[in-house]
């Protein structure tokens, strides 16, 4: 297994999305990456089909999340449809809709790794083999997959019957472990949140590590929490709420793992006065 940085990985997405044919029954396995919207992995493929996509007009594509019904779902054919949200104009309706459905290349199957317990056997073969029971994935489609390495939450804690391990998976996956310094990351973060609460949400996982509390997955919902929050107070600061309203609606899966998350961060504001 080898750790890469956020650069890394959109060299690696993007060379699959260029010459898909070189991959072809090759999969990228990311080691205990979150499949979710918030999640470094899915916004970076996000991000690069979009960039592929302008810079290729004849040639668009898009990338389908994989979760439970891996074992059925039909990767064989060249195009496939697509929902594509925006506002547009639909002439038969006369009025403007907010979504549509392309034809497009599956440039990439992002698999979440999620199975049902007995299905352990059958992702492993999917991913090693790129194929299930309705055939083989198409050539032109890269498969990039989230290997839940504990299991998820309903295999029960720490069954060691589904923790996964490196030798599972065969010579055609690559696995690497989206680690980036924490100087990438934060910088990298800015497109999509706040300087403020990159500043608070970075001491913290400097005064702690980020290693022992998850990883910055876990901190791209932390961060998405708090803007959810500013933007249900429609104030921009934090400052402008109470510590105490933060610390609620944050919820038990944080302030009972990390009771001290709300305090330091707002002794950090105080410490540090915003601008904004």
């Amino acid at each position: 297994m080898k750790e890469i940085g956020i650069l890394e990985f959109e060299q690696l997405v993007m060379a699959r999305l260029t010459s898909p044919r070189d991959y072809a029954r090759r999969s990228l396995v990311l080691w205990n990456a979150d499949y979710m919207d918030y999640g470094i992995a899915y916004r970076v493929i996000k991000q690069c089909c979009e960039r592929y996509n302008k810079e290729n007009p004849n040639d668009q594509v898009w990338f389908k999340r994989s979760d439970m019904t891996f074992y059925k779902d039909d990767y064989t054919q060249p195009k496939t449809s697509c929902v594509v949200r925006g506002k547009h104009w639909n002439r038969f309706l006369n009025k403007y809709v907010y979504e549509r459905v392309e034809l497009k290349r599956c440039g990439i199957i992002f698999n979440t790794g999620c199975y049902s317990p007995d299905d352990q056997d059958e992702w492993l073969r999917f991913v090693n083999t790129h194929t299930n029971k309705s055939g083989g994935v198409f050539q032109d489609c890269a498969v990039i997959v989230c290997a839940q390495v504990g299991g998820v939450s309903y295999f029960g804690p720490n069954n060691p019957k589904f923790i996964l391990k490196e030798e599972q998976f065969g010579e055609c996956c690559d696995i690497y472990q989206i680690q980036p310094t924490i100087e990438e990351w934060a910088k990298w973060a800015e497109q999509f949140y706040g300087s403020e609460i990159i500043k608070v949400v970075r001491a913290y996982i400097e005064k702690n590590g980020v290693g022992v509390i998850r990883g910055f997955d876990y901190w791209m919902r932390v961060m998405m929490e708090l803007v959810s929050i500013l933007k249900e107070h429609k104030v921009r600061s934090l400052r402008q709420i109470p510590e105490s309203e933060v610390s609620s609606k944050m919820g038990g899966w944080v302030t009972e793992e990390h009771p001290d998350f709300c305090k330091f961060i707002y002794s950090i504001l105080e410490d540090n006065p915003s601008k904004e």
